[in-house]
């Protein structure tokens, strides 16, 4: 794979770690390691090869098997415009790398 199409890949187990040791070193942020630690272990509640059923678009649940996890990097939701409590269409999840600052360079 070409380095521009590469993604870095984030390990889940050090990332568990991570949230066990600030939730362990600091107490005075239980809750929102609390909230974090939440979010990753819905992440990871599945894991591939299990054998899942999911729902499809049209409502219908369907037999299936996780193939992998999938979590994305960091995406703004970006409008054209410059009033973000009117955006317009098109709405676009842009990648880091495709936003930078207006008149100049990320």
């Amino acid at each position: 794979m070409s380095e521009r199409g590469m993604v870095p890949l984030l390990s889940l187990t050090d990332i568990r770690a991570a949230l066990l040791k600030a939730e362990e070193l600091l107490p005075q942020y239980v809750p929102e390691i609390a909230e974090c630690l939440q979010m990753f272990h819905e992440v990871i509640a599945f894991q591939p090869g299990d054998l899942i059923e999911y729902q499809k678009k049209d409502g219908d649940w369907v037999p299936g098997v996780v193939v992998a996890h999938m979590v994305c990097e960091p995406r703004y939701i970006c409008s054209p415009g410059d009033d973000r409590e009117k955006p317009t269409d098109p709405l676009l999840a842009c990648p880091r790398k495709y936003v930078r600052q207006r008149g100049g360079t990320a």
